[in-house]
């Protein structure tokens, strides 16, 4: 088990390294995690710096302490557009915006919303 482990999630895919064409529909997937002692109930995204979120689908759970996977089709409109993700889980507990809470100098309890900047042309 991964005692301690603040609940977190990631965008993966696509990543800041690759365009996509604006206008069509972009397949954004990622992974969230937490301690295992409660299940993740959802991951959510938001496309206006964390004014309003949306709802993901989450893959079927292998396990308590198995990450869980999650996708969402996005239709973004030609420019950079920042995607952040959160995750929540079974007992209520959600990344921070700001993960320097939890700072250490190893970097390992950082947990705040992950930011990605997506280029669509």
């Amino acid at each position: 088990p991964n005692f301690d482990m603040r609940i977190n999630s990631r965008l993966l895919s696509p990543s800041e390294k690759d365009p996509v064409k604006a206008g069509e529909n972009v397949l954004c997937k990622g992974i969230a995690w937490n301690d295992g002692t409660a299940t993740i109930d959802s991951v959510d995204v938001s496309r206006d710096k964390g004014k309003t979120w949306i709802a993901t689908e989450l893959a079927r759970s292998v396990g308590p302490y198995a990450v869980r996977e999650w996708s969402i089709s996005l239709k973004l409109a030609k420019g950079d557009h920042e995607i952040w993700v959160k995750a929540t889980d079974a007992f209520g507990r959600t990344q921070p915006i700001d993960g320097g809470i939890f700072w250490n100098p190893g970097g390992y309890a950082w947990n705040g919303i992950d930011r990605v900047t997506i280029k669509a042309v």
